[in-house]
This record gives C-alpha cells, structure tokens and sequence, in this order.
C-alpha cells in the first residue's frame, strides 16, 4: 500500500513540474510579445499598424496570422497564443 501510494505521489509531482514548465512558457511567450508590441519599431511590433488601421479591433484569427508571418518569431499554437493574449493585462499591454 505504501509503494503504491509513493508511486501515486510521485506521478502527481511529475505532472505538477510539467505544467508549471508550461505556465513558465506561457509567461515568456506573453513577455516575449509584449516587448514586441511595445517596440517602437514597426518591424517588430506586429499588431500596432493592423489593429490602428482596424480601427482598433481585430480578430483573435488575425492576430495569428500576423504574427506567424512576422519575422523573427517562432510558430505557436492558437491555444498558446490564446493564453498568452491572457497575460497582457499583467504586463500592461495596451491592446
């Protein structure tokens, strides 16, 4: 009983390390695209001028059409972008 309880323990914390090594990478993907929305250059921040022509709304869909085209970024799934887009309200993101 005690070996399988240990066991069962171990597995949590196994699955308790993996997802906070996605919620740490979720962080840095919200880190990585605001310093990219708060650049001045327009090279690098890829939303400013489609959400200002816009007229300040854009589609979720848009947005990651945008940035997998962007040069210089990596490709991320839509969830992660979805979580990421989450995390701008903590970093002061004006979007």
């Amino acid at each position: 009983m005690w070996q399988s309880t240990g066991k069962g323990m171990q597995e949590a914390f196994q699955d308790l390390n993996a997802l906070l090594s996605k919620v740490k990478e979720m962080v840095m993907l919200a880190e990585k695209m605001r310093q990219k929305l708060l650049s001045g250059s327009s090279s690098q921040n890829f939303v400013r001028i489609p959400l200002e022509k816009a007229g300040g709304m854009i589609n979720l869909i848009d947005i990651y059409c945008l940035l997998s085209r962007a040069p210089g970024t990596e490709l991320i799934s839509p969830e992660d972008l979805l979580q990421a887009c989450s995390l701008w309200g903590k970093f002061d993101v004006y979007v």
